[in-house]
């Protein structure tokens, strides 16, 4: 830069940072945030590095999670460039990120502590930002003939959804590491959530997935030179291609509440809908004054319940609610009470128009 270089840059003006959601193509980093609850995901999905990208970690499509400015998923750090320790290749390896692994093999080949060879190209396919959610989805062919595909969506003071997908043939290993921050421990035992004084991160994965899950402590290295230990949990499997997992990723300020169940609707083929069923207990006695028109219960424990249609057709669905006499009705009334004191809504569903006979499949 030199110091007309330097001069330039300490001219240029100071911005306080933002949450909101930002994608850098050219820097191959997206962020996925959420202003209103103090939370960002970052997405890396540029090149692996310049020329033999002697710095750069075979991490395409890694996530980090910052909310309130703490990190509840990391990226490994650095620690060390020349040593017999080991760890340099470690921490530089796509199993010391938050993506998928192939055959225990990293995504790129090592030739040396600064060298890689074979790098991955990421191509981002969809990215969408909006007031209620984001959608972010890439592929990248860093095990060719094999494409890992990742999709996250982002419903806005709720979760972030991820899907991956390893599109390809022959049988393969296949694992994902979430490897969590260093104040975040083990905070319940029936389900996958990790926990601090402030924050918490739970991990729901699809019921009855079938693939190995396990935690383990190992090292990360905050700043150069410096090792702490961190939580890693490790999903895993061996199976014929083609394969996918899919994981919630909540964050929030309790460990204590319910982080809901996923239920998988369908089998994984590519190129055809794969459907989720996403559902939270919540116990809506906790009235927020600042959204007062917020559904309240009573204390009762209403199942929030998503209706989801599939239809090639795409007709559309028009959901009406109804009143006692079966009429159209637009205001709203709780369901909750006892046998005795129960009120009841009713809904009718039905397609905006009629399918074309012989076109598609619907699923309900």
């Amino acid at each position: 830069m030199g110091m007309k270089g330097l001069a330039q840059f300490d001219a240029l003006p100071m911005t306080e940072p933002t949450a909101i959601s930002t994608g850098l193509p050219d820097a191959g980093f997206y962020m996925l945030g959420d202003e209103d609850h103090g939370q960002q995901l970052t997405i890396d999905a540029g090149p692996l590095g310049s020329g033999n990208g002697g710095h750069g970690h075979a991490d395409a499509l890694s996530i980090v999670l910052v909310r309130n400015g703490t990190s509840l998923l990391i990226d490994p750090g650095t620690f060390e460039y020349i040593n017999r320790s080991g760890e340099r290749a470690r921490l530089r390896g796509t199993g010391a990120h938050n993506t998928l692994q192939i055959d225990a093999i990293d995504q790129a080949q090592s030739t040396g502590p600064f060298s890689w060879k074979g790098q991955p190209r990421v191509a981002v396919e969809k990215w969408i930002t909006g007031k209620e959610f984001n959608l972010f989805q890439a592929t990248h062919d860093g095990y060719s003939p094999l494409m890992h595909h990742r999709c996250v969506f982002h419903r806005k003071g709720c979760f972030w959804f991820v899907r991956d997908l390893v599109e390809g043939a022959g049988r393969h290993q296949v694992d994902i590491a979430w490897h969590l921050g260093s104040s975040l421990l083990p905070a319940n035992t029936k389900e996958i959530v990790f926990a601090n004084q402030l924050d918490a991160l739970a991990l729901v994965t699809a019921e009855n997935h079938g693939w190995s899950q396990s935690v383990r402590r190992d090292h990360w290295s905050p700043v150069y030179g410096q090792r702490e230990w961190a939580s890693v949990v490790n999903f895993g499997t061996v199976v014929d291609l083609p394969a996918d997992f899919a994981t919630i990723l909540v964050a929030s300020d309790s460990s204590e509440e319910d982080f809901g169940r996923l239920v998988r609707s369908n089998d994984a083929i590519p190129n055809e809908v794969c459907a989720f069923q996403y559902s939270t207990i919540a116990p809506d006695d906790q009235f927020d004054p600042n959204h007062p028109s917020a559904p309240y219960f009573d204390n009762i424990a209403v199942r929030n319940v998503e209706v989801t249609v599939l239809d090639n057709d795409q007709p559309g669905i028009v959901v009406t609610q109804l009143d006692k006499l079966g009429n159209p009705d637009e205001s709203t009334v709780t369901i909750e009470g006892t046998a005795v004191t129960q009120k009841l809504d009713s809904y009718r569903l039905s397609l905006a128009k009629e399918p074309v006979a012989g076109k598609g499949k619907g699923e309900t």
